[in-house]
């Protein structure tokens, strides 16, 4: 027993160092710009669950300056709300700053006007200039536009133009049941496997730093477990202090509380369209 509760440490120590206990479900170079629908056509609980949506999304995507994805995170109604103007900006490239954009996304209830997002979306992508870096817009919104459908098919043409562009786009559907404009999502993305109707399911999986529990109830294993795990807590803390630090690679590890399908769905989207 006691050397099956040291390994089971050993392990333990080993992935809080290395970062690998949960693979990322993409760690590609993309330049994202994820628009979020803050319109008077969602309600407060939907907001809420859409900020912990994508929370857990950038927890399972690699960030990073160099190698990995940067990310902005806007919302827009008729106006639009964002921390930041520039992929040069550092909030785009360390998990905790994107986090916080996620964190102070207001939820304004205005007119939707996706064409102001398709524009903000462009004057954001003019500042990703790295190579071989694939530009990526995600859209979540009902897809109802205040000017109509027709007044979106040129802007997301540019959007999505080689000789432009050259963004490979995206549509979620957020909103009542039955009220998602599905032409509206596929006018944005040109295609039409490239939206989703997000119901926001739950995940069932863990968490990195966590082992499998045995069946034999030992309370003592148990705790020595919660203990490694604080080890585990305290590891990734220091690791994210680190990475804030240091602008060369700002990837901290990304532990995340377990991936559902529809999260999956999402980032093969984004990752590979």
């Amino acid at each position: 027993m006691a050397r099956k509760i040291v390994g089971a440490a050993l392990v333990l120590v080993v992935l809080c160092v290395s970062g690998e206990a949960e693979a990322y479900l993409c760690s590609k170079k993309l330049d994202i710009v994820i628009a979020a629908d803050v319109s008077g056509s969602m309600n407060d609980n939907q907001f809420r669950q859409l900020q912990t949506f994508l929370s857990t999304l950038v927890d399972n995507i690699k960030i990073s300056k160099t190698n990995g994805a940067r990310v902005i995170v806007f919302a827009f109604d008729d106006q639009i709300n964002s921390l930041t103007s520039s992929f040069s900006d550092r909030v785009t490239r360390v998990r905790s700053e994107i986090k916080r954009q996620i964190n102070s996304l207001q939820f304004t209830a205005g007119a939707t006007v996706i064409n102001t997002a398709i524009e903000e979306a462009k004057n954001l992508l003019s500042s990703a200039n790295r190579d071989n870096a694939q530009k990526v817009v995600v859209f979540v919104t009902d897809g109802v536009n205040f000017g109509g459908t027709d007044s979106l098919v040129l802007p997301a043409q540019e959007l999505r133009n080689v000789s432009t562009f050259n963004a490979r786009v995206i549509g979620l559907g957020i909103g009542e049941a039955g009220s998602v404009n599905v032409l509206g999502l596929r006018v944005l993305t040109g295609r039409n496997d490239r939206d989703l109707i997000l119901t926001f399911e739950t995940s069932s999986g863990g968490k990195c730093c966590e082992d499998d529990d045995d069946d034999d109830g030992d309370d003592r294993k148990r705790r020595r477990r919660d203990d490694d795990e604080d080890e585990c807590d305290d590891r990734r803390r220091r690791r994210r202090r680190r990475d804030d630090d240091d602008d060369d690679d700002d990837d901290d590890g990304g532990c995340s509380s377990g991936v559902s399908n529809e999260l999956k769905k999402v980032i093969n989207l984004i990752c590979h369209g």
